[in-house]
């Protein structure tokens, strides 16, 4: 396992998330990026005091709204439809969560294109996250 997953884990272990929630998180590259950012931004507030991982959340959360993706059922669009508007689908929820995570914390590019690779996920990081 990569050090930067190991970490993620770890750190996802201290808040309550046991080995199901982490295999859930490991499943999908938007997990990967949620998990990645949570351990990321863990110590860092914004200057009105309210945690930092909040902003991307948000932004993720705006994404969502903006094509029609529902919490109760992320598969709910079309992305074909969504490509056919130019609309970009593959890669923006996981950008809108990891944004800030090269600008604001240690953790770099080539760590978490380790975490993406760990999941055979090279060719889809390449091509949509970097």
């Amino acid at each position: 396992m990569s050090q930067l997953l190991d970490k993620v884990h770890e750190y996802l272990r201290t808040l309550g998330a046991n080995d199901e929630d982490l295999e859930s998180f490991d499943s999908t590259t938007v997990g990967l990026a949620h998990e990645i950012a949570l351990y990321a931004h863990r110590d860092q507030f914004r200057p009105n005091g309210e945690s930092y991982i909040n902003h991307p959340l948000s932004c993720m959360q705006a994404y969502r709204r903006l094509v029609g993706i529902t919490p109760s059922d992320p598969f709910c669009i079309s992305t074909d439809l969504l490509m056919e508007y130019g609309i970009p689908y593959s890669g923006v929820q996981e950008a809108c969560l990891m944004h800030d995570v090269l600008e604001d914390t240690e953790i770099t590019i080539d760590e978490i294109a380790d975490v993406f690779s760990e999941f055979g996920l090279d060719s889809y990081f390449n091509l949509y996250i970097k």
